[in-house]
């Protein structure tokens, strides 16, 4: 009794310093993100001359520039590679994208013929006001830096880095590594290399407008956000909207009981707006039942700041324990500031343009958010749990036991013959175990991937409302032996399995669907009524039937069409600037492009987080990566039914983590893959570049059942085929060639019969 009574005051004092902490903690207005692209690396090493090799020297550079982003409380720095190893040109943008990097900065030396000498800086032909400045001020201290190397100018180019990136970006070509006497001198000096490094550093920084007073100091700005429950992830889950909760504002600096204004949270959004002259102020947000919450936000004259606040739910304590947490602290417990991907600064520009912002963030009309600079928080908790304390930690309650996975699981076979083929599987595997095969890794692959194969051939798992063509056998190929890895993978991998190569599919059928280019990335509705696909660069998103025809602008804004999530029929979610695709979407419109309640957590309890380039998932306080170690990851999606999750690495390629059986398993090369609404099979493609282009890509279909995947490569695509996506009844595929939607139907590819 002694003891019990002795741990609980222990955990009572734990409590009150947690709370005591809150209070006191500082808030400031998140960071930009900047992500710093060296180009080349591993086996492509770039121009090479002068005893010099590109990757080498702009590694080096973007190292540099790194630590110089580092110790800039301004800024965060991102980096595509950050030593000597091969990233394909997509996982580049993967990993920036998916990182809602505020700005990309890819970083290049020239070649020729060792007679040409100069500087040059890139953006795209179709960049936003934002990218050419950017361009343009790296171009100029680069020119100032390095007087007796020829001013090449600043250019425009549709290198991929530049087109497929949804922020502003560059391409610096900083001299050229063949022209010994000025420029390779130049490379090589590592003083030199250090200046270039602070050239684009102060670059960054003034086309971010850091550091720049307005002139006119009494010109007002606005300042908005939303009011939220914060379920200890802070933004990446914003889903419960605290409609009715006082907002209330004063300038930084001034004494706490003098608040300039003050507005309820209202709407569907629980948002709030002020006009205030520019400069610093502190926003407190409160509500019943909530803890607290301030921060200090810029209000830049001309634009928009988002400050949205999270409220932690009051624990329920004792009126002295009370007494004792709160003290003299008053209104300000609670004090910490949540980074907030509705934290932005937006600048109106023209319709259209890339990487810029309307003035209103939430969605009017064809408007619906701004850039943002937010970085999510990291938020301690008692029970918090990682596995590189305990490698196998009990698993909490799985918020996903007894829910289903919204797949109708009736087999589309005549006279039962599914079960049959499934049954006929069993007996095989019976009989191989009874001859002794089971020893054998074939045995342990032919018992997992055969009825696998064999049940798919029965319709699989068939979306409800799907039709007949669901039945079409991808069997008759057996798979390559598959090895398997028994060393236990990093922190909470139970097993880590490698992919068997099948044999071919194909598709069939296949039509393109745009009426004009420069459409990427469809999204199937829930009924396969509709895609939705964004413009290249992600500023704008559209709607049209999967059999061409008429195109319905949706949405028109930063990012706004990084893989939006259909809600229903008629709804699309949104994630705003700031936020990675796996956080829960912060935004919805109709497809009418109007505001829409906002989004849910269809998995409560149950998050994805992407921290310091690792995969991790929470499960109500309970955290575990399930990436392996030895690469960086991004692009965390989750299946329908919560039971899977795809990331890939940035060297790679592309996992899957299977949360029922414990296991990831590697797909091999491969970038964008995407989940079939039932979780069984997996779509991805695999690129080819050439350091500046794309040249190739093409897809495959990996069937998963359990630890065990059999990879398909599909055949009868363009020579680009990327970013697939499948419809409900998982027969039927969309996928973009960089410039326009294609629909085929899966089918399996002819026996090639030897003569």
């Amino acid at each position: 009794m002694e003891s019990e009574w002795l741990m609980r005051g222990v955990s009572r004092q734990v409590f009150l310093a947690v709370l005591l902490v809150m209070a006191v903690s500082p808030a400031t207005a998140a960071p930009y993100r900047i992500c710093i692209d060296p180009g080349h690396g591993g086996d492509d090493s770039g121009a090479v001359g002068c005893g010099l090799r590109e990757s080498d020297v702009v590694l080096d550079v973007a190292l540099r520039l790194r630590e110089l982003i580092a110790a800039d409380a301004s800024l965060i720095p991102l980096m595509t590679r950050q030593d000597d190893v091969g990233v394909g040109l997509q996982a580049r943008c993967d990993y920036a994208n998916d990182s809602a990097a505020d700005r990309f900065v890819s970083i290049h030396a020239n070649a020729f013929d060792g007679t040409v000498s100069g500087i040059e800086t890139y953006c795209a032909r179709t960049a936003s006001p934002l990218s050419f400045d950017q361009r343009d001020r790296i171009q100029d201290g680069m020119v100032t830096l390095w007087p007796d190397l020829p001013d090449r100018g600043g250019k425009v180019a549709d290198f991929h880095v530049l087109v497929h990136t949804a922020m502003p970006a560059s391409l610096s070509e900083l001299a050229f590594v063949d022209y010994c006497a000025t420029d390779a001198a130049l490379l090589a000096d590592p003083e030199e290399r250090q200046r270039a490094a602070e050239v684009h550093h102060r670059a960054l920084r003034a086309s971010l407008g850091l550091g720049e007073q307005p002139s006119d100091p009494s010109e007002e700005g606005v300042l908005r956000g939303t009011v939220f429950e914060d379920q200890g992830v802070g933004v990446e889950d914003m889903s419960l909207r605290l409609t009715g909760a006082l907002v209330r504002v004063r300038p930084s600096g001034a004494d706490s009981g003098e608040w300039l204004d003050e507005a309820s949270a209202t709407g569907i959004d629980a948002d709030w707006r002020f006009s205030l002259p520019a400069g610093e102020y502190v926003v407190q947000a409160s509500r019943d039942g909530y803890e607290p919450n301030q921060r200090s936000c810029e209000v830049t004259a001309g634009d928009t700041r988002w400050c949205s606040l999270g409220l932690l739910l009051l624990p329920v304590i004792s009126p002295e324990e009370r007494d004792v947490a709160h003290g003299d602290i008053g209104e300000s417990l609670g004090d910490i500031g949540a980074a907030d991907p509705l934290d932005a600064i937006i600048h109106d520009e023209p319709s259209g343009a890339r990487d810029r912002l309307p003035a209103d963030a939430h969605a009017e009309g064809d408007s619906i958010v701004g850039r943002e600079s937010a970085s999510p928080g990291d938020y301690a908790s008692a029970d918090f749990v990682t596995d590189d304390k305990d490698p196998d930690p009990p698993d909490p309650p799985d918020p996903m036991d007894g829910v289903g996975d919204g797949c109708a699981t009736g087999r589309s076979s005549s006279g039962g013959s599914g079960w049959a083929l499934l049954l006929f599987s069993v007996l095989i595997c019976l009989l191989l175990r009874a001859t002794g095969w089971r020893a054998t890794v074939g045995a342990r692959v032919a018992g997992v991937a055969l009825p696998a194969v064999l049940l798919l051939a029965s319709g699989g798992c068939k979306a409800a409302g799907g039709d007949g063509d669901a039945e079409r056998s991808f069997a008759g190929h057996p798979p390559r032996p598959l090895t398997l890895d028994s060393r236990l993978a990093p922190a909470g991998v139970k097993r880590f399995v490698s992919a068997s190569e099948g044999a071919a599919w194909q598709i069939t059928e296949l039509a393109r669907v745009t009426p004009d280019e420069g459409f990427v990335q469809p999204v199937w509705s829930p009924d396969d009524s509709h895609l939705a696909v964004a413009r290249a660069g992600f500023g704008e998103l559209y709607t049209l039937p999967p059999s061409g025809g008429d195109m319905r602008l949706v949405s028109r804004g930063v990012g706004v069409g990084r893989e939006p999530v259909w809600r229903d029929a008629e709804t699309l979610d949104l994630r705003a600037p700031g936020q990675r695709l796996s956080d829960i979407p912060a935004l919805a419109v109709d497809l009418d492009g109007r505001r829409a309640s906002p989004p849910v957590n269809p998995h409560p309890g149950l998050w994805l987080r992407v921290r310091e380039d690792e995969v991790y998932e929470r499960t109500r306080g309970v955290e575990r990566r399930i990436s392996p170690a030895g690469d960086r990851y991004c692009c965390a999606r989750r299946s329908k039914d919560g039971r899977k999750v795809t990331f890939q690495g940035l060297s790679s390629g592309v996992f899957v983590y299977d949360r029922r059986e414990g296991c990831t398993i590697s797909l091999g090369p491969g970038q964008q893959a995407r989940l079939s609404p039932c979780g069984e099979r997996v779509a991805f493609a695999r690129h080819h570049d050439d350091g500046r282009q794309i040249t190739g890509a093409e897809l495959s279909v990996a069937v998963l059942d359990g630890c065990v995947a059999v990879v398909h490569p599909l055949t009868g695509t363009p020579d680009i085929a990327r970013n697939p996506g499948f419809a409900g009844d998982g027969e039927r595929l969309a996928f973009d060639d960089m410039e326009s939607i294609w629909v085929g139907r899966l089918a399996p590819a002819p026996v090639q019969v030897g003569h």
